[in-house]
């Protein structure tokens, strides 16, 4: 909607009778208010919108009619008018008759007589603002949907939730062990620096986050009488109200959120509410990134129990099986000369069939686990990698030391998976292996010049493979049009 129209009356003894109809007549809702803060008149527009009669309105202060939570912010519009200023788009809540809320939307003037009356002309615009938070939900539940990081959430949530409310500060915080409770985000214009969230402040006292611990309730109250370390976070910001509301996870309190102000507010059972369908899009966004997290975990544990196995399966070939089978050869090249002549042939073939399960089994034991990567790191052992391929493999390895176990054993089985893929599938002439370190990362590179198509969606050799990368906290991207493919893989350095 546009904004209202101002009209000035000036005194109600002076008007003409076409301003008499205009303000009778006009759909707006019209007003003329006194000094000491009493509706001197309204519209019939006026008493149909909010349901009283002119006498209700004339023989009650009209601060009485405007909702609790937006008193404050009202009688300091009205001081700037009585002090002789214009306002304009100015909004706040009335409660009607019914006891429901409607939300005006003002432009009003002083009248030519300093201290005279001032005229006013309000919009409804509640059909706006249910939209205005309607959008906020959808918005949230976006972000909600499209972030997997809680912060990112919260951060985004603490600033809608500030718009929401008209809140000057909105704190998203998590229930610690130990009785304690650490501040995760803000928003608002009384933005807290980031160096004043993360501390653990111990719980006890009186102040909003240990009293809907105690409740599991949604709370409000003024900061003037608040005590503990919690309150001592407020008085820095110089917050005098409050209001917040518990995150509840899967059945128990995970957190709480809250929006504040530097000024004694009366917080409505509205305010809470609203915070509260916030809080609900909040609640998934930490459940999913738990859930996430549980599975992460989950899938770690199996990946580390395989890698385990594969080294001891590997250890159990080469001193078990390979030992025993050297043994058994050397023995029978003791007895070589002693052979009789017609069984040369058949001795022969014995001994190459001895030699063939001998490489045989080396080779299943590189693939399992390869001894020159535990022995010499990864340069040596993706060059070996690349030596066994069944095409030519260029490797450029530029790490300074060696990564954590897990990453380095990572890096090498994708590598090794990726050259796998490549032979067997990109009928490619060449690859290139390349593994960079950068900031806290390592960096690798498999691309190769064969004829492209390759898809994530397809096949679970690629899939296997980010699922490792997503375990050990990395990330995977692939880029295969028609012509080449370049899988890159960024992995943290340590655990």
């Amino acid at each position: 909607m546009g904004e209202p129209a101002n009209l000035d009356i000036g005194s109600s003894a002076g008007n003409h009778t076409w301003m008499e109809d205009l303000f009778d007549l006009a759909p707006d809702l019209m007003c003329l208010s006194t000094i000491d803060g009493y509706f001197e008149r309204v519209n019939p527009a006026f008493e149909r919108a909010l349901g009283y009669t002119t006498d209700e309105f004339v023989a009650r202060p009209l601060i009485d009619f405007v909702h609790p939570d937006d008193r404050e912010h009202t009688r300091t519009a009205m001081k700037v008018l009585f002090d002789g200023h214009e306002l304009h788009q100015f909004e706040n809540r009335y409660i009607c008759r019914d006891g429901s809320v409607r939300w005006l939307q003002w432009s009003c003037r002083p009248g030519p007589d300093p201290g005279g009356l001032v005229a006013g002309v309000a919009r409804d615009v509640t059909d706006n603002v249910t939209r205005r938070d309607q959008a906020a939900l959808r918005r949230v539940a976006t972000v909600v949907a499209t972030s997997p990081a809680p912060g990112d959430v919260f951060t985004a949530v603490a600033a809608e939730v500030a718009e929401l409310l008209d809140a000057d500060i909105t704190l998203i915080g998590r229930y610690e062990p130990g009785a304690t409770f650490t501040y995760l985000a803000a928003g608002g214009p009384m933005h807290t620096s980031s160096e004043m969230l993360g501390d653990r402040l111990l719980l006890g006292g009186e102040n909003l986050a240990t009293k809907i611990l105690r409740s599991g309730q949604p709370e409000s109250m003024s900061y003037d009488n608040a005590s503990g370390a919690i309150a001592a976070f407020a008085r820095k910001l110089a917050l005098r109200s409050g209001v917040g509301t518990p995150i509840m996870v899967d059945g128990r309190i995970w957190g709480a959120m809250f929006a504040a102000w530097p000024r004694q507010r009366d917080i409505s059972s509205e305010t809470m509410d609203r915070l509260s369908q916030i809080v609900e899009l909040v609640a998934v966004a930490i459940l999913n990134a738990e859930s996430r997290g549980a599975l992460v975990e989950s899938r770690a544990r199996v990946v580390a129990t395989g890698d385990e196995v594969r080294r001891r399966i590997g250890r159990d070939l080469h001193d078990g099986v390979q030992q025993r089978l050297v043994t058994l050869a050397l023995k029978m090249r003791a007895y070589e000369t002693a052979i009789p002549a017609e069984l040369t042939e058949l001795f022969t073939d014995v001994m190459s069939g001895l030699e063939e399960i001998q490489n045989d089994i080396r080779e299943l034991s590189r693939g399992i686990h390869p001894a020159v990567l535990a022995r010499s790191g990864l340069g040596p052992a993706l060059k070996e990698l690349a030596r066994r391929a069944p095409l030519p493999v260029d490797v450029l390895v530029g790490i300074s030391g060696r990564p954590a176990e897990r990453i380095e054993v990572g890096v090498y089985y994708v590598v090794a998976e990726a050259l796998t893929n490549v032979a067997k599938h990109a009928q490619a002439s060449r690859a290139v292996v390349e593994v960079d370190e950068t900031s806290g990362a390592i960096l690798v590179s498999v691309s190769d010049d064969g004829v492209g198509g390759a898809d994530l969606s397809r096949g679970s050799g690629l899939l296997g493979l980010r699922d490792r990368v997503e375990v050990l906290g990395g990330t995977m991207s692939l880029n295969s049009p028609s012509s080449g493919t370049t899988l890159v893989v960024e992995l943290p350095t340590s655990d």
